[in-house]
């Protein structure tokens, strides 16, 4: 009877115990709150509940030593590292984020719950991590995770979001993340159920656009891949929004339109206990206009060759003048030719051998320009020409006779903030090179976006890499 009673004890301390391993990963503190999952449809995507279409063909891994974007984005766009959040990502520190190299946020206000009734919950985190990342300098949109089925349902999720963010300084789009709930890589849920057309779908998303919109701010719609080719006419929402792409891998094939991209959601940032979502924001560099693109003579003697859309004319000819301002910035200048729309200046690339356009100027008055984001002690080579638009077309001078320019040397500098990241080139999806604490002495000799291209002694050995031009003093 005794050894009845042990084993029966034992049966059920093991039931018990199973129970507990099995339960879903629904609860995590937040301070001294904890957070109930409900059926809230992002619960588990930290801890790898993802459906497996949100995965590229090129790797199954959640992360990749470095990643090849679109052809698209390769000239003409700068591009930006961010990260999504939510509640599950616990308390976030803001200014380490910031001083990660993080350009960006999207912020979770709120969700719709997977399950039948559909329910509509706020976000814990949400409010906080808005102002937090604000105030550390990270500009910011937001996000539902929704599971409309219904443009009614669609509009109240707009509804909802915008009210999560009246106040806060939003600089990015408020996004509807449109997505089924998945259960270790199942999709499920009742979105999953609704089983709705690409039609319906379809205006499902455009009403949540269409609301954001009538309300002043950008709305955007976040989908994976596959959502994006097979369950929506993606090119009916990209003709008017941008598109939020999710696709894991190191380079997707999706061909579609989009604007971000979410590459992993298993990334690693400072100030951030554990994984976090990862994105790519292309913003485009103000381009040349209809028949401004420039492909044509290589010559620097300053006579001219047609454009592909565009002709030479008999407008005078400018004079260009050029000097490198310090250690990353040419400063150019020239003469005014009157009656013309603009001016584009071209800059010589050695290893294209050509000519390659490096800024548009829309303005007839405009007579300088600064380049910056160049390499120190180094010579580089200009022309431009002046151009006039008139009835659909554009007519173009002679280029100018090039004129060269030489940076400024590196300039001596220091680490001013504690323990920060030397990264091998000019974004945080580079590798870290190492990392320096407050008072290291550096050379600066460039200059990309945001980053310092510097180089330091360390161990008695030269190393170089890229660090956040906010975290150093240039002496």
């Amino acid at each position: 009877m005794r050894r009845h009673n042990l084993f029966a004890t034992m049966i059920m301390t093991l039931c018990i115990c199973v129970t507990a391993i099995v339960q879903p990963v629904c609860a995590e503190e937040i301070t001294e709150n904890k957070i109930e999952c409900d059926d809230d449809p992002g619960a588990g995507r930290l801890d790898g509940h993802i459906a497996p279409e949100f995965f590229g063909e090129q790797t199954r891994a959640r992360t990749a030593v470095s990643y090849t974007h679109a052809d698209k984005f390769k000239s003409g766009y700068t591009i930006q590292d961010g990260i999504d959040v939510s509640q599950w990502n616990g308390n976030i520190d803001w200014k380490k984020v910031k001083k990660d190299g993080i350009d960006f946020a999207l912020v979770r206000m709120a969700y719709r719950g997977y399950g039948t009734a559909g329910n509509t919950e706020i976000d814990k985190t949400g409010a906080d991590n808005l102002k937090n990342a604000v105030a550390a300098g990270v500009p910011v949109g937001a996000y539902i995770f929704s599971q409309a089925t219904t443009e009614s349902e669609a509009k109240a999720e707009a509804d909802l979001l915008i009210s999560q963010v009246k106040g806060a300084k939003i600089t990015l789009p408020l996004v509807m993340d449109y997505e089924y709930f998945s259960d270790a890589g199942k999709n499920e849920g009742r979105l999953f159920d609704a089983n709705l057309s690409k039609s319906k779908a379809t205006a499902v998303c455009k009403a949540f656009c269409e609301r954001v919109a009538a309300k002043g701010y950008t709305p955007m719609v976040y989908a994976n891949a596959d959502m994006l080719k097979n369950k929506l006419y993606a090119s009916e929402l990209s003709k008017k929004y941008p598109i939020w792409l999710a696709n894991y891998t190191s380079k997707t094939s999706y061909t579609g339109d989009y604007d971000f991209w979410q590459y992993t959601a298993s990334g690693t940032v400072d100030g951030i206990n554990g994984r976090v979502d990862m994105n790519f924001r292309y913003v485009k560099k103000e381009t040349v206009s209809a028949g401004g693109s420039s492909s044509n003579s290589q010559t620097t003697n300053g006579s001219s060759a047609g454009s592909t859309s565009g002709s030479t004319t008999k407008l005078k000819t400018s004079k260009l003048r050029a000097s490198g301002k310090d250690f990353h910035t040419v400063s150019l200048s020239w003469s005014k030719v009157s009656g013309v729309s603009g001016y584009q200046i071209q800059r010589y690339k050695s290893t294209q051998k050509k000519y390659v356009t490096v800024k548009t100027i829309s303005s007839g008055s405009t007579l300088s320009y600064k380049q910056t984001g160049m390499n120190a002690g180094t010579t580089y080579k200009y022309r431009m020409r002046a151009y006039k638009k008139s009835n659909g077309k554009t007519t173009y001078s002679s280029y100018t006779s090039a004129v060269k320019a030489t940076t400024k040397k590196a300039v001596a500098a220091k680490v001013k903030a504690t323990d920060v990241n030397v990264r091998k080139g000019p974004g945080t999806t580079y590798g870290k090179v190492t990392m320096l604490p407050k008072g290291a002495k550096i050379s600066v000799t460039g200059s990309r976006g945001s980053w310092y291209k510097v180089k330091f002694k360390q161990n008695k050995k030269e190393k170089k890499g890229y660090m956040l031009t906010s975290y150093i003093k240039l002496l």
